[in-house]
C-alpha cells in the first residue's frame, strides 16, 4: 500500500513535488486520474501523487474533490496526506485545506507554504517572492488566479472559517501540534535550514497525518515519515526537442524571446487556431504542422508557442469576443487546442524529448495523447522536472516547467541538459 498520498492542484506542481521523492530513489508515480482506484497498487510504489486540477475550480468544487479523495485514502489505510499548494498561493488554498481537516476530523494540519530555493518565503505570516509581497508580483497578479492577500491567514480565511495559527520559525518548537483538532498551523520559513528545523521538530513529536505546502517542504518528507530509497532508474534522452508553451506569464514570454535571440525557431499558433471549434479542418494548422516537422527534422529543436506577445494575446481576446467565447472559457479553449495540435505532431512521428511549459498545457497534452500517469525521474533544477510517461508503445520523456519559474535562459539550459544527458544515466 502507498505510504504517502500527495494531492496537487495542477500538473506541473504534481510533478515538481513527486520528483522530490524520485530523486532520492523513492518509487513515485504521478497521475491525472482523479478517480484513481486505490486497490490498483503498482509494485513497490511508496508515493502516489494525484493532480486534481482544482486551481481554477469554484471553491466548493475544489473542496468536494479533495474531501472525496481524502476519505478514500482513509478507507484504504493510507496514513499520510500532503496537500501540495502553489508556491505563489494561487488557487483554492482555504477550501482545500479545510477539506482535509474535515475528512480526518481529529487531526491538525501543518502548512509550510515557503520554497526558499525559488525565493518563495513566509515571514511573520506574510508570503513573498524575491522579497516582494506576493500581491505585488507577476505570480500574484495571475490573470486567471490572482492572489488578493499577502497574509497566509487571510488567504485561508477567505474560503473557510477553520482556526489558523501563525508560527514564527524560531518558535516552531513551542507548540504541541498533536493537541486539539481541526486547526491549521502556518509555519514561517526563509531558508532551507528553517525547513530542516521544522521537519526535525515535527518528527520528534510523532505521527502527523496532515501536511501541506509546496515542493519545497515536500523534499523533507522522506525523513519525516520514514520513506527509504528502493529503486534505481536509468534514462536515455532523445536529443531532438519539441518545446510547447501555453503560458502568457511574462517570465515565460521573456524566456521564449531569449531562446529566439539565441537561434531557436518559434512557431506561434494564431488566434484562429487557438480558438477554433474544428481545429483539424484548418488549412493554416496543417501548414504549420508541416513547418514544425521540417524544422524539428532539420535543426532538432522547435518551440510551439500558444501564448504569444501582447499583440497576439489582445488579438486572441478580440476574436473571442467576435465569436462569443466567454472570458472564462478562453483559457479552456486554448488549452484544449494546444493539446490537440501537439497530439497531431505526436501522431506524425515527433517523439523526441518534449518540454512543456505550464500545468494546464501539460495536462492537455497528456490527455490528448491518451496517457494519465507519469514517473518523475529527476529535477533538472528547482521547478523543472524530467519525467517518463507510463504506458504506450514508445518511451517518451517530458520536461515540465511552471510558467512563472526560471531565469531568462531557462529554456536554453534545458536544451543543454538534454544534449548532455542523451547517453544512459543512472539515477540513484
Amino acid at each position: 500500500m502507498y505510504k504517502l498520498l500527495i494531492l496537487a492542484d495542477d500538473f506541473t506542481g504534481a510533478l515538481d513535488t513527486g520528483v522530490q521523492f524520485a530523486k532520492k530513489g523513492i518509487s513515485t508515480i504521478v497521475t491525472t486520474n482523479d478517480e484513481w482506484d486505490f486497490s490498483r497498487y503498482i509494485e513497490d510504489t511508496q508515493v502516489l501523487v494525484i493532480d486534481l486540477e482544482t486551481r481554477h475550480l469554484e471553491p466548493q468544487e475544489a473542496y468536494n474533490k479533495v474531501y472525496s479523495i481524502a476519505t478514500k485514502c482513509i478507507q484504504y489505510g493510507i496514513q499520510h496526506i500532503y496537500k501540495k499548494t502553489d508556491s505563489g498561493l494561487r488557487g483554492n488554498i482555504g477550501s482545500e485545506l479545510v477539506a482535509l481537516v474535515d475528512a480526518f476530523k481529529e487531526s491538525n494540519l501543518i502548512f509550510v507554504p515557503a520554497f526558499p530555493k525559488t525565493q518563495r518565503t513566509t515571514v511573520e505570516g506574510i508570503h513573498y517572492i524575491a522579497k516582494k509581497r506576493i500581491t505585488k508580483t507577476e505570480v500574484g497578479k495571475d490573470p486567471f488566479s490572482p492572489v488578493k492577500y499577502d497574509s497566509v491567514q487571510k488567504i485561508i480565511k477567505e474560503q473557510s472559517d477553520v482556526m489558523t495559527i501563525s508560527v514564527k520559525v524560531d518558535e516552531v518548537d513551542h507548540y504541541n501540534y498533536l493537541e486539539g483538532n481541526g486547526n491549521v498551523y502556518i509555519i514561517d520559513s526563509e531558508r532551507e535550514e528553517d525547513l530542516q528545523k521544522i521537519s526535525t521538530t515535527l518528527k520528534d513529536l510523532g505521527t502527523i497525518n496532515l501536511l501541506a505546502g509546496c515542493a519545497g517542504f515536500a523534499e523533507y518528507l522522506p525523513q519525516l515519515i520514514n520513506l527509504s530509497s528502493n529503486y534505481n532508474q536509468s534514462f536515455h534522452l532523445e536529443q531532438k526537442m519539441l518545446f510547447v508553451s501555453g503560458s502568457v506569464n511574462d517570465i515565460t514570454r521573456r524566456q521564449i524571446q531569449y531562446a529566439r535571440d539565441k537561434g531557436y525557431n518559434i512557431i506561434r499558433l494564431s488566434p484562429a487556431e487557438k480558438l477554433s471549434s474544428n481545429l483539424k479542418s484548418l488549412t493554416s494548422l496543417k501548414l504549420k504542422i508541416k513547418d514544425i516537422k521540417d524544422i524539428y527534422t532539420s535543426s532538432g529543436r522547435v518551440i510551439v508557442d500558444g501564448g504569444g506577445d501582447n499583440e497576439m494575446i489582445e488579438a486572441t481576446r478580440e476574436l473571442a469576443r467576435e465569436i462569443a467565447i466567454d472570458d472564462k472559457d478562453i483559457r479552456e479553449t486554448i488549452k484544449v487546442n494546444i493539446g490537440k495540435a501537439i497530439n497531431y505532431l505526436y501522431k506524425e512521428g515527433i517523439k523526441g524529448t518534449y518540454i512543456v511549459i505550464g500545468g494546464d498545457t501539460l495536462k492537455s497534452v497528456i490527455d490528448n495523447m491518451g496517457f494519465d500517469t507519469l514517473v518523475p525521474i529527476t529535477e533538472i533544477e528547482s521547478g523543472i522536472t524530467l519525467s517518463k510517461i507510463l504506458g504506450g508503445e514508445d518511451t517518451l520523456y517530458i520536461v515540465s516547467k511552471s510558467g512563472g519559474f526560471g531565469e531568462i535562459d531557462a529554456l536554453i539550459r534545458i536544451g543543454d541538459y538534454i544534449k548532455e544527458h542523451s547517453e544512459e544515466i543512472k539515477v540513484t
